[in-house]
């Protein structure tokens, strides 16, 4: 049950981070600030007790996959907010 627990809080934050987007990019990236600054204190708490690369190995190793998803839905909800700032006009060339 652990498992379904864990996808459901990435699925979660992924889409906050993408969704929240929408407030101008403002929103996603306050979520990717807080989830750095997250991650960079276990390293540094894990680093402050000797233990730095043993959590290297296990959070980088097991957290692949969350870490980039995030990563790309932070990179999707920037887009969708400067594409909000920065709307661009398309025009249709005829052949």
């Amino acid at each position: 049950m652990m498992w379904l627990r864990i996808g459901y809080n990435n699925i979660r934050v992924s889409m906050y981070c993408f969704v929240s987007g929408i407030a101008f990019s403002a929103g996603t990236l306050w979520v990717l600030f807080q989830n750095g600054i997250m991650l960079g204190s276990f390293q540094q708490m894990f680093f402050a007790k000797g233990l730095g690369l043993e959590s290297v190995l296990v959070i980088w190793i097991h957290g692949t996959l969350e870490i980039s998803s995030i990563v790309i839905a932070g990179s999707a909800g920037m887009i969708l907010g400067n594409s909000l700032l920065f709307p661009v006009r398309t025009r249709v060339r005829n052949p």
